[in-house]
């Protein structure tokens, strides 16, 4: 929140984490699912190019993989949708142009953490292998850009085209995230927040999902039996019961630095919604302070055009706590406390409305109603 003596703002940058299983097929290969109406074109490769180098990985699969980051990363780059903030570092102190020399490239690596049980008709027998399952594993992660609608279509762009081919979020929990980061000497634009929203509500008030540490401790169950990923043993003992917004905050404010935050957030091997372990304790003792940023995860399940909304939303919740009002900062508190206490008080488009970002409460709202059955959404009123 804006606190007295605040004169000038830094400027936020995000970046994205795509996480997805694609299929693959050889050139000559049949698609088993062709008869599919709407569906995307399969990731082809070409054999000469897998036998030229399995020697070098020993495993075909591997060999297929590197082949595809590579064509992956050929094609961003072709597209020219390189950062453009390094470039406008390398005369500053330093610091900023190495924290973002670890963002300005596009990366694609394996995931480990992304399984496929089934082989869903994408397989094939590979000479002197034996039967290979056709699917690899992708983390697409952004380079850094400046937090604006432009680049927030860019990532909707790149979603539609490149990415999206036939790529499915394996994992629930695994499919995008963000990074959201800071910059100094920000562009200049306005910083100023609007309090109307000009859109009428279509959607009834939702009710907040509350959880039993019995019941969180089964979803963790399913979780791994339908992924076959082991996320973390056990609830930690201190998110067993919800503390409540005040006093959530409380401990927040009371801690003395980023790194005793990050201890709050996280604890032992459970992976927290918001991570914050770019500021650990570990990370004092670095000689260069990389990769300081925060990640939002939460936008799992999808490969859609929600992921560019759902940025524009993570950076608006930065935005929001940096720079508005201590007024207005303690009123949105109030009425989340109040939501957790009474349903049909205050909701998560509210939410959205209060922190001015209107465009993407209505795509949320959309969402939802679309949606609401499937994810057992609760409607007051």
């Amino acid at each position: 929140m804006a606190t007295p003596g605040t004169t000038k703002a830094l400027s936020l940058t995000f970046g994205v984490e795509i996480e997805l299983l694609m299929p693959w097929l050889f050139v000559d290969q049949k698609d088993p699912h062709e008869h599919i109406e709407g569906l995307p074109p399969v990731f082809r490769v070409e054999r000469a190019r897998v036998k030229r180098n399995v020697y070098g990985t020993g495993n075909p699969v591997h060999a297929v993989a590197e082949i595809i980051f590579h064509d992956l990363r050929d094609t961003l780059e072709g597209l020219g949708l390189a950062s453009s903030l390094t470039e406008s570092y390398l005369q500053d102190d330093g610091y900023s142009a190495a924290v973002l020399e670890s963002y300005q490239d596009w990366e694609i690596e394996d995931d480990g953490s992304l399984n496929q049980q089934e082989s869903l008709g994408y397989e094939e027998n590979f000479p002197s292998y034996g039967p290979i399952q056709q699917w690899v594993s992708l983390e697409i992660q952004s380079p850094a850009e400046y937090a604006t609608p432009e680049a927030f279509m860019a990532i909707n762009g790149l979603q539609g085209g490149t990415v999206n081919q036939r790529g499915s979020p394996s994992n629930p929990d695994e499919a995008a995230s963000l990074r959201a980061g800071l910059v100094t000497s920000p562009p200049q634009r306005d910083s100023s927040y609007r309090h109307e929203s000009a859109r009428t509500r279509a959607c009834p008030k939702m009710a907040l999902p509350r959880y039993t540490a019995t019941e969180l401790q089964e979803l963790v169950g399913r979780l791994q039996r339908r992924t076959g990923f082991r996320v973390y043993s056990a609830i930690p003992a201190r998110a067993q019961e919800d503390i409540g917004v005040f006093e959530g905050v409380r401990q927040i404010f009371d801690a003395p630095s980023s790194c005793c935050v990050s201890k709050l957030l996280s604890d032992g091997e459970a992976r927290g919604s918001i991570n914050f372990n770019n500021y650990n304790c570990r990370a004092i003792n670095s000689t260069i302070q990389e990769k300081r940023t925060v990640e939002f995860r939460m936008g799992e399940g999808c490969l859609d055009d929600w992921v560019g909304t759902w940025a524009a939303i993570c950076v608006g919740f930065v935005r929001f706590a940096m720079y508005a009002p201590i007024e207005e900062y303690l009123n949105v508190l109030t009425r989340c406390d109040l939501a957790a206490k009474q349903d049909g008080s205050y909701d998560v488009l509210d939410l959205l409305d209060d922190l001015c970002l209107f465009e993407e409460a209505e795509i949320a709202e959309k969402r939802v109603l679309q949606h609401s059955k499937d994810w057992d959404v609760k409607f007051v009123g």
